[in-house]
């Protein structure tokens, strides 16, 4: 049985859907789910959403995952010379990366690409103002990054 709710202040159709899950798997979601203090369907939804607009393509990429502290000392041995020169190498892959993923480069799918990219953080903000796309990235690894 395939329910469809529509609540009035989502802007996403719900869908009640059953299906069988890992008791172990569940019990994490369960204990997320309190943590952040949101119900275990929000937090399954959560979950899920990620993984179709951000962790799917990581994977397919091969991102691994790195802690800050790695991240930090590794990058604050490098030159600021090197880090430029590698800075410019991304962005030459990132378009790469982009047209691979959507078919071509443009405005729109460079600004999902970097929404996407961006996501991993732990807190990033994309604001719109006269047409002119600003990211403001709170990721607290260094100044060189």
């Amino acid at each position: 049985m395939l329910t469809v709710k529509k609540e009035a202040n989502a802007k996403h159709r719900l869908v009640h859907l059953g299906f069988r899950i890992d008791e172990d798997v569940l019990n994490s979601i369960k204990k997320a789910a309190k943590r952040t203090e949101t119900t275990v369907s929000s937090q399954t939804n959560k979950i899920l959403r990620d993984w179709v607009t951000r962790d799917a393509f990581f994977q397919e990429l091969g991102f691994i995952p790195m802690s800050k502290d790695i991240l930090r000392a590794w990058i604050n041995k490098i030159e600021e010379r090197e880090l430029i020169i590698q800075a410019k190498d991304f962005g030459l892959s990132a378009v790469e990366l982009i047209v691979y993923f959507f078919g071509e480069l443009n405005v729109n799918t460079m600004i999902k690409f970097l929404e996407i990219l961006f996501s991993r953080f732990q807190s990033y903000q994309h604001h719109i103002e006269n047409n002119t796309h600003s990211f403001c990235i709170n990721h607290d690894i260094c100044m060189n990054y």
